[in-house]
């Protein structure tokens, strides 16, 4: 799907997959990579809204953000038992 049909280019184009995948929605932690670590999801600027600039907002947002992704791992796990 990342490769022309002589399948040579494949290297160049793993970002795009990268960034694909990154910002995929995942049922394990109920929400895509990208939010899980940066409490938002990408731009395609380089543009931050005023809220985004504020440290000790954006840190309580990512502590928030971190317990909820560990809940909903403790919940996967007791649902593999």
């Amino acid at each position: 799907m990342f490769c022309t049909h002589q399948k040579d280019n494949w290297a160049d184009l793993l970002h795009l997959v990268e960034f694909a995948w990154n910002n995929h929605h995942h049922s394990l932690i109920n929400m895509t990579p990208f939010f899980a670590n940066y409490g938002m999801h990408p731009t395609m600027t380089d543009v931050l809204s005023a809220g985004q600039q504020d440290t000790p907002t954006r840190i309580r947002r990512l502590t928030k953000i971190r317990e909820e992704i560990k809940g909903q791992i403790g919940k996967a796990q007791e649902e593999q038992k």
